[in-house]
């Protein structure tokens, strides 16, 4: 009877120990945070790294930003990383931490940061020169000395004021020129280097533009023009190192203008041009260089004489032919039409016979002509 006594009451008591409701933890975990102080300035990328600890083990920590939700780490360390440089200088970040234990107890902590980038911007980097070639433009500048150095560009635009367009990129810090083999000298050409760090601040030194090409070529001498079975042409040779073409041209003016292009070459030693068709005009050579400027020769004119009836006739200098009772026999000949600066002609009294020659249309300037009595 006393056994049965005693093993009732221990299941009994043991009954009553395992209905005993378990005690429940409404402690918060702890939470400091251990990278930053309330009002500390801050500049490109941190890392904000709070502590968190309980009994019960901790869930999770959440950061916030300017009440927004940027962060959520489950592992030590507690972390959250930052790029200040989106922000404006002076401007205050509220940075709120929440720690959760595994009985959802939590614990929050508030505070402000202030952006600050204005010393962390990398030092700009001058250009130092921009010279030129016949056939290369070299840009250069200095070093970089940015510890956390990302990449040059090369900024350009053709006027100081002007928009910048990026025309190179170098990620090597060491890289210290640009060569261009497309390039006008004759206006001018502003280049600057932005210099970028890791975080993307940036910053631009003092640009320059090169020296402006504006002498033109040696002019050329034409020399006197003969006549030997056409005109013959000559002048001087152009010894410049920018040399690119000689062009001739010839007008009916004495001014040259409305003048047509008549021969062009890029060969400086070829100083010679015949032109077989007898047609009194005016000449004169022009020198290009390679960037395109141009000098102008002395004006010349192509001057010969034909033989009407047997007597020259200089088709510059006669302006008026009087052979009225020369008797003269035959037709008119045909070369006449090239004495162009006839203004009259008198051939009257003469023994002439034929019809009148087409060339006489030539003579643009002729105010008077006589022609009767043949």
């Amino acid at each position: 009877m006393t056994k049965h006594l005693t093993l009732l009451l221990f299941i009994g008591l043991a009954f009553w120990s395992c209905e005993e409701e378990i005690e429940e933890d409404t402690t918060p975990p702890t939470l400091s945070i251990t990278s930053h102080a309330s009002g500390q300035s801050v500049s490109e990328i941190i890392t904000i790294t709070a502590t968190s600890e309980d009994d019960d083990g901790v869930s999770k920590v959440e950061f916030y930003l300017n009440t927004a939700l940027v962060e959520t780490d489950t592992t030590l360390p507690y972390e959250y990383t930052l790029n200040t440089t989106q922000y404006d200088n002076d401007q205050t970040l509220s940075i709120k931490v929440i720690s959760y234990d595994n009985s959802d107890n939590t614990t929050e902590t508030q505070f402000d940061l202030s952006v600050d980038n204005s010393t962390a911007v990398p030092q700009g980097v001058n250009i130092t020169s921009v010279t030129y070639s016949l056939t290369v433009m070299t840009v250069d500048w200095e070093e970089s000395s940015d510890g956390d150095f990302k990449d040059y560009k090369v900024l350009y635009s053709e006027t100081e004021d002007g928009v910048r367009d990026t025309i190179a990129t170098y990620t090597d810090q060491s890289m210290r020129f640009l060569i261009l083999t497309e390039f006008d000298p004759t206006h001018e050409n502003w280049f600057w280097v932005k210099v970028t760090d890791t975080v993307g601040l940036s910053s631009i030194g003092v640009g320059m533009t090169n020296e402006i090409e504006s002498d033109p070529p040696t002019p050329s001498v034409l020399f006197h023009i003969t006549y030997n079975d056409g005109f013959q042409i000559n002048w001087s040779r152009n010894n410049g190192g920018d040399f690119q073409s000689y062009k001739l041209y010839e007008s009916l003016s004495e001014d040259m203008s409305n003048d047509t292009l008549i021969y062009e070459t890029d060969n400086r030693t070829d100083t010679t041009f015949i032109k077989t068709v007898q047609n009194f005009r005016y000449y004169q050579i022009v020198v290009e260089d390679v960037w395109g400027l141009q000098s102008t020769s002395n004006i010349e004119v192509g001057d010969y004489d034909i033989q009407l009836w047997g007597e020259p006739y200089s088709i510059l200098n006669t302006t008026s032919l009087n052979l009225q009772s020369h008797g003269l026999t035959g037709s008119i000949p045909p070369e006449i039409g090239n004495l162009t600066n006839l203004t009259s002609l008198h051939l009257q009294e003469n023994q002439l016979t034929g019809s009148i020659p087409p060339e006489i249309g030539n003579l643009t300037n002729l105010t008077s002509l006589h022609l009767q009595e043949n």
